[in-house]
This record gives C-alpha cells, structure tokens and sequence, in this order.
C-alpha cells in the first residue's frame, strides 16, 4: 500500500540522513553489489548494520530487517542464520519452513513494500520522500528512525449518482511521514543513489 511505502521510503531517508541533534550520529548505509545475489553476504549486511546501531546506543529491542521477498529467501539459502545443532526449525527458522526470524537479534520482515524505484519524479510521493531509492535492497533499522503523524483518519462519504444508477463512495485520510532520528537507521543498497 502507499501508506506501508512512505513509511519505507522515510526510513530510507533515515538512513540517508544527516544527525538532527549536534554530538549525535546521522544515518547509515552498507554498499555491496552482492546484496542481489548473495544471501550470506546479505546476511552479514544485517549482521554489520545491527553492530552499527550497537555503536550508537540505539534500544537493541524493536529492531527490523525489511527485506523484499527474494532477498529473504537469499538470506534463509544461506543457511547462515539457521544454528543446525540446537534448531528445532521453531527457534530461529529453517530451510524446510522458508523463514528466517532473527539476524543479530533484528527481526526478518519479509514486504512487498519496500521501495526499490526511482521516485525523484514520482508526483505521486510528497516531496519530502522523493529520492532514487532503486539501489535499496534492505532498511535495518529501530522504529524511532521514522514517524508518522496522522490528521485524520479514514472517512467515508457516499452519495447516490443517478447517472451511474449507484452508490459512490469516497474514502480519505490525511496522514505524513518522516524521518526522526537518522542515527537508528542502516539502508542496505547494491551502490550510491
């Protein structure tokens, strides 16, 4: 949804970002053109990125991993994150089941909604949010990184259209995103934007 986007595309603006207070880091990134291709070098990506907030003092609970399918499944091929001696395929995941829960205590997010295009010209995104955000390939990050303020919430107005012989009906809300503390989030990306 445009909704779960813009949250994505505000936490990539996050990690691209500089510090917002003085005496605190900005934001983060990892450039690897395997992240594509190669699910162990991925895995190490996030590994690194949670090692990254560690050094910045960010809460190491509520930390995500959003990653798109394919580059899930990279990670869970890997076999890196999978402990064979002590899994029962129920405590961090398994080929066998297709998921991998935990990198370094961050939560795996498997999401169709993370954006990997070029919305510099997207009209469509608040202009805030439009960057190139086609070399992403994963955001680690803790959920202070981004917020979201929302004015209004969904409302619905419908009225009869006798042209149409039916019941129109419009939704609508007024919300926004944005980045809030760069320092707790690391953009995983195959170059620079």
């Amino acid at each position: 949804s445009l909704y779960d986007q813009n949250v994505a595309r505000a936490f990539i603006q996050a990690a691209r970002g500089a510090a917002v207070v003085d005496d605190l880091p900005g934001g983060a990134f990892a450039n690897n053109a395997a992240f594509d291709n190669d699910g162990s070098v991925l895995w190490q990506g996030i590994f690194n990125a949670g090692v990254t907030l560690d050094g910045k003092d960010i809460p190491a609970s509520e930390r995500y991993a959003w990653l798109k399918p394919v580059q899930y499944a990279l990670v869970v091929m890997s076999e890196k994150p999978i402990n064979r001696d002590i899994n029962d395929g129920q405590m961090n995941g398994s080929i066998a089941v297709g998921n991998v829960e935990r990198v370094n205590s961050i939560a795996l997010v498997k999401t169709n909604n993370l954006v990997t295009t070029d919305d510099r010209a997207n009209t469509d995104v608040s202009s805030n949010l439009r960057a190139d955000y086609s070399v992403t390939r994963g955001i680690v990050g803790h959920r202070s990184a981004a917020g979201t303020v929302q004015l209004q919430g969904v409302a619905l107005e419908s009225g009869y259209d006798l042209r149409r012989q039916g019941t129109l009906m419009v939704g609508k809300y007024l919300t926004g995103h944005d980045k809030l503390r760069p320092e707790a989030a690391v953009e995983l990306r195959t170059g620079a934007p």
